[in-house]
């Protein structure tokens, strides 16, 4: 982190900001929007503040202050993106984090429902119901100071295996007649073969070889 050690001297009567001048017994104010003294970069700074009276008598504070403008990083774990998955039932977990600190994790489906988050740095979302497809899941970082952070996560499910069936036979421009797969047929003459495939979700590739 950065750190900017500024050393200010204040004397009666001297301004110390642009509103007002200090005056025994006032509080004393110090501004980092004057000219000239203007702190945009995120780390921890810190402020001295020496008073000396008539006499010769000093006094120092100090105070630390730690700028953060930066959104916290969020990130999904597990399951991995774009691996496929095939459980009934699951979690999804992640990590934060942030400078200053992470205050909430929030999560929204596809539908945009909100869902419950466990946890803050280390997070989970438990026992989701898996859907056959693609479903996008919403998080939402929010750090101690406000600053958030959007993560869109899509979980893919796929429960069941593609399927292969109805299969047609016409032999020389005949009637078609059904055949049970890995059956074998005997011709003579030209043929046609004619079947269908399928799949809960979608198929990626159908794919007909002759060995």
């Amino acid at each position: 982190c950065v750190e900017i050690k500024k050393t200010i001297v204040i004397k009666e009567g001297e301004a110390l900001t642009i509103n007002e001048k200090l005056q025994t017994g006032k509080e004393i104010s110090i501004s980092t929007d004057q000219s000239g003294d203007k702190i945009y970069v995120d780390g921890n700074y810190v402020f001295k503040v020496t008073a000396i009276d008539w006499k010769g008598n000093e006094v120092t504070n100090s105070l630390n202050i730690t700028l953060d403008k930066t959104s916290p990083a969020i990130e999904v774990i597990s399951p991995v993106a774009d691996e496929w998955q095939t459980a009934a039932k699951l979690s999804i977990k992640g990590t934060s984090e942030d400078a200053s600190g992470v205050a909430s994790i929030t999560a929204k489906d596809s539908q945009g429902n909100p869902v419950a988050v466990t946890g803050t740095t280390s997070w989970s979302v438990k026992d989701i119901q898996t859907v056959e497809g693609e479903s996008t899941y919403t998080f939402v970082s929010t750090d101690t100071l406000g600053n958030v952070e959007t993560k869109v996560y899509t979980l893919k499910v796929d429960h069941n295996d593609p399927v292969i069936d109805n299969y047609f036979i016409n032999i020389n421009g005949g009637q078609d007649n059904k055949i049970e797969a890995n059956s074998t047929v005997m011709v003579n003459k030209l043929f046609r073969l004619r079947g269908s495939v399928s799949d809960s979700y979608k198929l990626k590739t159908v794919e007909l070889t002759l060995t």
